[in-house]
Parts: structure tokens; sequence; C-alpha cells
């Protein structure tokens, strides 16, 4: 059953096509890698897909439901959330601080509520505020970050700091989990802990879609992969098929070995 969608999507900057009439589907629990070389328009799919940019034309559809056009909040609502390349953090905040930010979309405390300060929303906030607490903490410790709650999160090493940026959208309770490079700058170590945390992610019920230079992470994670080139699916199947793929290879996978 697919859980996304896209129907002749594109996206176009003057005359570039960053995408362009992509038809793409995501299967619910999957682990799915959108690769391609740099410039194939893989973040711009990234970005039209949860609404930071309007598509040019075609449609997104999430569990069923046009979501084309809609804020990135109110996609975020549906349960469509995602990562960023860059993991923008607040340096001064403590760790917790950040995963609690995540948490804000689960408030249903009105404002008259909150301006009138009665007795039963003091009792209704203090509950809230020890629940999600109590959230945050079982994400961190997910994430491997126990013991790291009131650490400054610009004290935190560059791999822990994108894990950071990882629990921020699990907070967000999210059916599909967008994941932009996610062990971009990791070493070995660390990226072997993010490879097995997407299959935790995964075995929580959550969609995983990846984007990610690092083969080796592709090849071991994905249940599919989704090729991109010059805004365009050149390829789609599992590891072995794209692996064996000419077009890829000479597109992508070769240029790949040539430089390492």
């Amino acid at each position: 059953m697919a859980i996304l969608e896209t129907r002749q999507l594109s996206k176009h900057f003057g005359g570039l096509a960053a995408v362009s009439e992509l038809d793409m589907e995501v299967r619910e629990g999957e682990i799915l890698s959108v690769i391609g070389p740099n410039g194939a328009g893989k973040t711009t799919l990234f970005n039209v897909v949860t609404g930071y940019m309007p598509p040019t034309a075609g449609k997104v559809f999430f569990g069923g439901e046009d979501i084309t056009g809609l804020s990135p909040n109110r996609i975020a609502e549906r349960g469509l959330v995602r990562t960023f390349q860059e993991t923008v953090l607040f340096a001064r905040f403590p760790v917790i601080a950040h995963i609690l930010t995540g948490l804000f979309m689960d408030s249903t405390t009105t404002l008259w509520e909150t301006l009138l300060n009665t007795p039963w929303w003091f009792q209704s906030f203090r509950r809230k505020r020890a629940e999600s607490l109590q959230k945050a903490a079982e994400i961190l410790e997910f994430l491997g970050l126990k013991g790291s709650e009131l650490m400054l999160a610009t004290n935190l090493p560059h791999g822990h700091q994108r894990l950071l940026g990882v629990g921020i959208a699990l907070a967000a309770n999210p059916k599909l989990l967008l994941m932009d490079e996610p062990v971009t700058g990791m070493n070995v170590e660390e990226a072997n802990f993010a490879m097995s945390l997407m299959r935790g992610i995964r075995e929580r019920g959550i969609t995983v879609v990846l984007v990610e230079h690092d083969m080796r992470t592709v090849m071991d994670i994905s249940d599919r992969i989704v090729v991109l080139n010059y805004g365009r699916k050149i390829a789609e199947g599992t590891p072995s098929e794209i692996r064996a793929n000419q077009e890829v290879i000479d597109a992508y996978l070769g240029v790949e070995e040539d430089v390492a």
C-alpha cells in the first residue's frame, strides 16, 4: 500500500528542471532510498513533497489525500516529517529542549485556557509537561543519547548532533520520515549505528525515505532504490537490481567507484 505518491511532479527554476514529471510511490513500512549525482533533484524533491517549495506541476498524495500546496506545518501534522542536510540546533539550549520543541504538535491547550490560567489549566499543564519530558527521555534513550539531556547542543559531537536532528523529527510522531543525508560527516562506527537506528525506526511502524550519497549505507539499508538524474527517474528496483543497472553505473555508481 502506497503511503506517499507523486504524480507527474515537476519543479522548475527558470529554464532548469530540478524535478521533471516524476512518478514515484513509497510503500508503507519500507525503507526507500533516493540516490543520484549532485544536482539530480533529490533535496528539491524533499522540499516540494514537504511543502517548503510549491511544485511547478503535478500532485503529491499522502495517505491517499492530496497535500499539494499545503504548508510544511500542515503536512507535518498529517505525519509527513523530514530532516535536513544541515542540522540547525539551538546552540545554547540543552539537548532535551530540542526534543521538546518537536512535541509541540501534541499540545491541545487553547489560547483562552492559557490566558485565564485556571486551576484546571495549571493541573493539565503539569500533567502534559511530565508526559512530554517522559517522551523526550524515551526518544533520547532510543537515539543512544541518554545522559546528555542537560548538555548544551553545541557541545555534542557532530554525529550526535545529526542524531539529535533525527530525534526532533521523531518527536513530531511521524508516519513517514524523510531523511536527507543522515550519515553525512559520520565516521564508520557512527554510520553503522545510524543504520541500525533506521531499522529501529521502521520497526516502530514508521516508513523511511532516505537521500544519501554513502553507497554502503544505501545498499545495506534499502528495500528499494529510486535513482534520479537531471530531475528524472532513470531506474527503480532492489539494491541488487540497481547495482547491476548499466544506466545507473554510467550516471552515478561508476563515477563514485572511479573516485574511490
